[in-house]
């Protein structure tokens, strides 16, 4: 099971699906690129490959990392001398380029993920968070199977959260393992094809088991994502708010509002900005004027909501737990009008 900061440290596949869905395009343009590059004689075929990782920019930075580094390992492995046509890959430069000028990303050389989260063994941390799998496709390292581009890109796809951090958050680089994962799954295939139908077998189904224990454990756990009070006032605000409407919310991951009512808020959990490059400090100022906002007087809670443009004020259970009296100082303000009352709470801003 998927423990943050733990052991079992590495989040499935199956798991970042569900939860990290730019994933979803992510990995399967990388798996294009990868097909388009195994031929670096074709121009057709690297400036397709340029095109489309262009256009992948937008919806998922660390792909378009993994794609270049395919790319490089293109060239690498070229056994001719560098021609002009290899430079049309480019064109994901020239695609991206409005992306890239508007990108806030920063790049850190100190602080790699396996520095800040790799725990005692890092030889058995990673048998069994990758599994057999990963093991199966070490070992075609030594054999004259086809599929050094793979093996390439394996190895700097596996190396580099070991050596740097080049996400805002390091955090967010475990994310290279995941398209590691890519190259691990072709060529641990490509492997067990090779060898008895029986053996192949029972390797393959132990390679599921990272698969099944995060099935195993949402199906058991007693967590409780949301309260039913939680999600009747998720779907109240989704039938009886404006679509853009601006919501006044403590910034944690647990925003009834947001997760079920599908509003925006002034400020969310900090690594969701911050892994997208959104400046350290500009997070903290919007979190202060949450807290001012929520602690302060009138006049506090009025510049805030002009400034983020708030249209609706909620109050719920971490609310309470983080700003004490805080319904007390909100029912004292005129045009604050309580819309949605009971043990979970919205105000709206009437002037």
């Amino acid at each position: 099971m998927y423990q943050y900061g733990g052991f079992f440290g590495l989040p499935p596949i199956f798991d970042n699906l569900l939860q990290q869905r730019p994933l979803l395009i992510g990995l399967p343009v990388f798996a294009f690129v990868l097909t388009l590059l195994r031929d670096m004689e074709d121009e057709n075929r690297i400036i397709l490959a340029g095109i489309v990782t262009g256009l992948l920019f937008p919806f998922h930075v660390v792909s378009f990392i993994c794609a270049y580094i395919a790319y490089f390992c293109g060239i690498l492995l070229s056994q001719k001398p560098f021609k002009r046509h290899y430079l049309y890959f480019l064109a994901s430069i020239i695609v991206a380029l409005p992306f890239l000028l508007s990108s806030a990303s920063s790049i850190s050389l100190a602080n790699s993920w396996a520095y800040t989260f790799l725990r005692d063994n890092p030889i058995l941390y990673y048998v069994m968070n990758l599994g057999i799998p990963f093991l199966i496709s070490l070992a075609m390292f030594f054999t004259k199977v086809e599929g050094k581009l793979l093996k390439l890109v394996f190895f700097f796809l596996f190396l580099i959260p070991n050596a740097i951090s080049i996400t805002p958050n390091s955090w967010d680089m475990y994310k290279f393992f995941i398209f590691a994962w890519v190259p691990i799954a072709v060529l641990s295939g490509a492997a067990l094809a090779r060898i008895r139908k029986s053996v192949a077998l029972v390797l393959l189904l132990f390679s599921v088991l990272a698969t099944a224990s995060v099935i195993v454990y949402n199906v058991g756990t007693s967590y409780q994502a949301a309260s039913w009070e939680e999600y009747a006032l998720g779907m109240w605000v989704r039938g009886n708010t404006e679509e853009r409407a601006v919501f006044l919310t403590y910034y944690s991951i647990h925003c009834p509002p947001s997760m079920i009512g599908g509003r925006l808020r002034v400020a969310s959990y900090v690594n969701w900005a911050y892994g997208h490059g959104v400046p350290y400090n500009d997070i903290q100022k919007r979190f202060a004027d949450v807290d001012r906002a929520y602690t302060g007087g009138e006049g506090d809670l009025r510049r805030v909501v002009e400034t983020y443009n708030v249209t609706y004020v909620y109050v719920g259970e971490e609310e309470l737990s983080k700003y004490p009296g805080c319904v007390a100082r909100f029912n004292s303000i005129d045009w604050l009008e309580p819309i949605y009352n009971g043990s979970l709470r919205v105000y709206k801003v009437t002037s």
